[in-house]
C-alpha cells in the first residue's frame, strides 16, 4: 500500500504460558560438577567475579523531563523534583556496608553483606542485605533485599547498580524489546530474544536523562567484541516474584546522566575514567507519567514502601560454543 512496505509488522499479540517450576530457590540449576576448593569457588573460571564487582543498591534514576526538569529557571517546578531531590535527597544517597560475612554451607560459599542506603534528606534509610551463594558448578546466586521505609514511599526505582568490564560490547536478552519500555510505556514492545550493541542502547535526548530500560526480562547476556573472550549471563530467579526483572545497560552511570545538561558533558566524563559497562537490575521501576505537560504516573505504576527482593543467577560462558538461552533454560526449567 502507499503507506506501508510489504512485510511490515503492524501489530503483535502474545500469550504467556507458564511451565512448571521445580527447582527450589537457592539450589544450583545445573548438575553437580567435581568439587572445588573454597578458593576456586570464589573466582569463576576466567569470568567475572560477581563478589568483587563495584555495586550499590539504588532507589534513584536520572530524572526524566516527566519526573521533573533540572535545567534553568524551571528547575524543580514540575513533577516530583522537589520531593525526590530537594526534600529527600535521593540523588545524594550514601551506601554504607558492614564487613561481609563469609561461610561454607553444604558445598557452597555464601557471602552476606548488610548495610544502609541513606538519602541526604531527613528520612529513614533503606536497609539492605545482599547474599551471594557460589556453587561448585560455576553458577552463582545473588539475592538483594531492600526494606523501603514508609517515608520513602513512591521512589523512582528500587534496584541495584553494577559496574561491569568495559570490554563487553554487545548485550542479548529475552524480554520486552526491541525498544525501551517502562511500566506505563509497553504498547510498542513484545517479549522475544533481542540483541543490541551496548553503545547503541543510548537514547540521545536533548538533556541527558533516564533511558534504555527493558522490562520483564528473563535473562540477559554480555559478550566481548566479536564474541571472543568470556561472556557473562544473568538469569532472573524464576522462584522470586514474577520470575523477571527490569534492566538498563549503558556506558554512563545514573550519577553521570543526572549531573550532565548536554551530551558533550557525558563524553568528557566518559573520557576521564576507564571504559565501563553499567548494569541496572530493578525489582521495580516507576512509570514515567506525563508530568512535564500533564498528569503524573497513575497509582498502579508507582512503587510502594515495604520489602523488595531481587534474585538472579549468573555464570560465565563461551560465546563461541555455548548458547546463553539454553543455559538460562537450566535455571527456569528446574
Amino acid at each position: 500500500t502507499p503507506w506501508v512496505r510489504a512485510g511490515e509488522v503492524l501489530a503483535v499479540d502474545q500469550l504467556t504460558l507458564e511451565p512448571p517450576r521445580g527447582n527450589p530457590a537457592g539450589r544450583s540449576p545445573a548438575g553437580r560438577s567435581p568439587a572445588r576448593t573454597e578458593e576456586q569457588l570464589v573466582v569463576v573460571d576466567g569470568g567475572v567475579d560477581v563478589a568483587s564487582l563495584s555495586w550499590r543498591p539504588t532507589i534513584f534514576r536520572a530524572l526524566t523531563d516527566n519526573d521533573g526538569l533540572k535545567q534553568g529557571w524551571v528547575s524543580g517546578w514540575l513533577g516530583n523534583f522537589d520531593r525526590w531531590i530537594t526534600q529527600q535527597g535521593l540523588d545524594r544517597s550514601t551506601w554504607s556496608a558492614d564487613p561481609a560475612r563469609r561461610r561454607r554451607v553444604d558445598g557452597t560459599v555464601v557471602v552476606t553483606e548488610r548495610g544502609t542506603l541513606q538519602p541526604a534528606g531527613q528520612v529513614e534509610p533503606v536497609r539492605v542485605q545482599r547474599r551471594i551463594t557460589t556453587h561448585d558448578d560455576g553458577w552463582v546466586n545473588v539475592a538483594v533485599t531492600l526494606d523501603l521505609p514508609t517515608g520513602l514511599d513512591d521512589p523512582p526505582r528500587v534496584g541495584t547498580e553494577w559496574e561491569l568490564p568495559g570490554a563487553f560490547e554487545r548485550v542479548e536478552w529475552f524480554g520486552e524489546g526491541p525498544h525501551e519500555s517502562y511500566p506505563d510505556r509497553r504498547a510498542a514492545v513484545f517479549a522475544a530474544r533481542h540483541s543490541e550493541n551496548i553503545d547503541d542502547m543510548y537514547e540521545d535526548y536533548v538533556v541527558p536523562q533516564e533511558h534504555g530500560h527493558r522490562g520483564a526480562l528473563r535473562w540477559l547476556a554480555f559478550t566481548p567484541q566479536g564474541g571472543r573472550g568470556v561472556g557473562m549471563l544473568v538469569v532472573a530467579d524464576p522462584h522470586v516474584g514474577a520470575g523477571t526483572f527490569g534492566a538498563a545497560v549503558r556506558r554512563h552511570s545514573d550519577s553521570e546522566l543526572w549531573s550532565s545538561f548536554h551530551t558533550d558533558e557525558l563524553a568528557r566524563l566518559a573520557a576521564s575514567r576507564p571504559r565501563s559497562t553499567f548494569m541496572y537490575l530493578d525489582v521495580a521501576t516507576r512509570g514515567l507519567g506525563t508530568g512535564s505537560c500533564g498528569p503524573d504516573a497513575l497509582d498502579r505504576y508507582r512503587i510502594r514502601a515495604g520489602r523488595h527482593l531481587i534474585s538472579f543467577w549468573t555464570r560465565h560462558f563461551d560465546p563461541r560454543s555455548e548458547d546463553p538461552g539454553a543455559m538460562a533454560a537450566l535455571v527456569r526449567r528446574r
